[in-house]
């Protein structure tokens, strides 16, 4: 009767012209089931040189942010280990200014493993001979 498909097939056909960006052709195929529109869009983040955003990462979900890092970490040639101060001095600053770091209290010394009946999260560990517990929360 109607040819929907045919007009569908028009307008996705017209919209390919568009220089879309990644994160564009993957929402737009979620949206309207355009599959080989989402697998592009994935290939492009993946290949890119810049890495995902947080703000796009939260666009297309956790799961597969983490595949897409997941695939740039596999595909990207082996770097040198940095001195272990120098990466540390990198990488702390980045993670404090996240939203994601969580400050925890320091560990207490406790004289036996923790009830399983204790709020939170818990964690306990044992170092130096002294049993400690870590408390802490998302």
């Amino acid at each position: 009767m109607w040819d929907f498909t045919r007009i569908r097939d028009i307008a996705i056909t017209s919209l390919k012209t568009f220089n879309m960006l990644p994160l564009a052709k993957i929402l737009l195929a979620r949206e309207f089931n355009i599959h080989n529109w989402e697998w592009e869009g994935y290939v492009d983040l993946i290949t890119r040189p810049e890495m995902l955003s947080t703000e796009d990462a939260l666009k297309i979900g956790y799961a597969d942010s983490i595949k897409i890092f997941q695939m740039r970490e596999s595909l990207r040639p082996p770097r040198p280990r940095l001195i272990t101060g120098l990466m540390t001095e990198t990488v702390k600053p980045y993670f404090q200014a996240s939203s994601l770091v969580v400050q925890t209290p320091q560990p207490v010394p406790i004289e036996e493993p923790p009830s399983p009946n204790l709020k939170g999260k818990h964690r306990w560990f044992l170092y130096e001979g002294t049993l400690y517990l870590h408390q802490y929360f998302f």
